[in-house]
């Protein structure tokens, strides 16, 4: 008998409330894709790609591109090459267009590009967060009948180690600055929205666009550890079951919740017919 009613209490229960049903249908999805994604993290056997360290790269490339950048003469080289080689360093190339600059003649250019206004994705995965990276390319030489400030250069960026992709070692852009130009110019950089009355007084401002599309389609070299593999694993079970525990409450509402209803209709029903006879 207990049985039989809480089995109408669930019918009425359905036919009565179809959103409710209806969400907890798409909620017993969500637990299914949950627990099979935490299954999946934690046993797979390969290495995962870590996408959050390669959006955290884009990210800042996409933020760099809101720069105006200065290119000023400089007498040579602006950084020495041990520079780079006294520190724990790494360096990345990536494509770029640069524009509004115009130039007669091949130049090295060398600065500093500041992360401000930047935030990293992923902190805690950087030993010390760098205030700016070490930049290089070479300018080519504008042709007689016209520029070519919008064809594709190659730049290379240079940073700590902990800080930079890694990336699997690629041709198409792998000597940014060209050893047989004598002139070197010095850049420096600003957020496009901000002023700064002493910005580029001697020198031509441009835009360096980074060519996002490039870099994502690179082959990356960063994988997800086995901690970083638990703790997702770890996260993805607890929400399923979380979520679990709601779709039995839902359930036991649509037994229990609609028997109480139908008590409630039967005791009012009786309590009218009761002042019907007394009437």
């Amino acid at each position: 008998m207990v049985f039989s009613n809480m089995g109408k209490n669930f019918t009425n229960t359905v036919k009565s409330r179809p959103p409710l049903v209806v969400f907890t249908i798409c909620l017993m999805g969500i637990i299914i894709t949950t627990f099979s994604l935490a299954y999946y993290i934690h046993n797979y056997e390969k290495p995962i790609l870590n996408n959050d360290v390669k959006d955290d790269w884009l990210s800042l490339l996409k933020h760099f591109n809101t720069y105006d950048i200065c290119i000023e003469n400089a007498s040579g080289r602006v950084f020495r090459k041990t520079d780079h080689e006294k520190q724990n360093v790494v360096s990345t190339t990536t494509m770029a267009k640069i524009s509004k600059i115009r130039f007669d003649q091949e130049i090295n250019i060398e600065g500093l590009v500041a992360l401000e206004g930047w935030s990293s994705r992923c902190p805690e995965k950087v030993e010390e967060m760098p205030t700016h990276l070490h930049i290089a390319f070479t300018l080519p030489k504008k042709e007689s009948n016209g520029t070519k400030s919008n064809d594709e250069i190659c730049v290379t960026l240079t940073g700590p180690a902990s800080f930079m992709p890694k990336l699997v070692k690629h041709s198409s852009c792998s000597s940014p600055l060209q050893e047989n130009v004598k002139k070197w110019g010095k850049l420096t950089t600003k957020l496009s929205d901000t002023e700064q009355a002493d910005f580029c007084k001697g020198g031509s401002i441009g835009k360096l666009e980074y060519n996002i599309d490039f870099s994502r389609n690179l082959k990356w070299d960063v994988f997800l550890t086995p901690e970083d593999r638990v703790i997702i694993s770890y996260h993805l079970v607890i929400t399923s079951l979380v979520l679990l525990i709601i779709c039995i409450l839902i359930t036991c509402y649509a037994l229990f919740k609609a028997r109480t209803t139908n008590n409630n209709g039967g005791d009012s029903k009786q309590s009218l017919m009761s002042k019907g006879m007394y009437l």
